[in-house]
């Protein structure tokens, strides 16, 4: 099923409306693919679902492998919201989806979710301001996520006014890992946010000091790629999106990623590293 979308209607909003959206369902959290928790996302970008689908024909051209593959191989939310099931990639696209209404059919998708199944936005309790953790109990791993909640026109989530915050933000996600997982004892995090000092100066120098280049199978899916192309008000930033587009017909198709702006970077340390730097002590 697909609904009638008007493109320019959603452009104008970071969190389109939807007028028979159940009163419970939180327009800002979008299921994750990989079957997690709901998470905090905003309405899919317009502007970020064209740049992915030009992305996918410059790759396709030069691979000769079909555009919609080249969607499923090297998009995010383009991808994703094409799915019969997010638990279930292996089941394919939604029937109907062409090259020509694929950008179309994601929206279509996106608010089908929004109608359909309202349990997908409903808020979790860990999450605290701009950041959200998950906890792997077998492996006493903390894995930390950053998202802009606030939408501030005149002021960017990681800008030095909102350092204060920021931290903020962490130490009470500190205090709720503390108290609901004390026997936690590593943090990771995975994300292109770590190439840029306004967002390492948050953490830990150990924990720092430790980032290397992140490099999962399932990477181009993830916002830890994409979400460098978006402005605090969840507009493109243009001049980086012809920038990829122009190296993307140059860089190696074995290492596609070097022609991105900013490389995802992945960290581990120690969370008393952590709960030093935010005083977060034992009750």
């Amino acid at each position: 099923m697909m609904y009638n979308i008007n493109m320019s209607d959603l452009s104008k909003h970071n969190n389109p409306p939807v007028e028979h959206a159940p009163a419970d369902a939180n327009p800002g959290i979008l299921y994750d693919q990989i079957g997690r928790e709901p998470r905090r996302e905003l309405a899919p970008s317009e502007e970020l679902l064209n740049l992915q689908l030009k992305f996918a024909k410059e790759i396709a051209e030069r691979t000769g492998m079909d555009v919609l593959e080249a969607v499923k191989l090297y998009t995010g939310y383009l991808y994703k919201l094409n799915l019969k099931d997010f638990k279930h990639p292996e089941l394919g696209f939604l029937d109907g989806v062409t090259v020509d209404n694929v950008v179309q059919s994601a929206f279509s998708n996106y608010y089908r979710l929004r109608l359909e199944k309202p349990h997908l936005f409903v808020e979790t309790e860990n999450y605290f301001g701009c950041f959200y953790y998950d906890y792997d109990e077998e492996t006493k791993t903390v894995t930390v996520h950053f998202t802009n909640t606030e939408q501030d026109p005149n002021s960017g989530p990681l800008s030095t006014d909102k350092l204060p915050q920021r931290q903020k933000d962490i130490t009470d996600m500190l205090r709720h890992i503390k108290e609901h997982h004390p026997q936690a004892e590593h943090v990771e995090g995975g994300s292109w946010l770590y190439n840029l000092e306004s967002y390492c100066r948050l953490f830990p120098k150990n924990y720092i000091a430790a980032k290397e280049p992140k490099n999962v199978e399932d990477q181009w899916h993830r916002l830890a790629v994409w979400g460098q192309f978006l402005d605090s008000n969840n507009r493109i930033k243009q001049d980086l999106a012809d920038q990829f587009l122009a190296k993307a017909k140059e860089a190696p198709l074995d290492d596609l990623m070097a022609a991105l702006p900013f490389h995802p970077l992945k960290v581990h340390g120690n969370i008393n590293d952590f709960y030093n730097l935010y005083k977060v002590q034992n009750n």
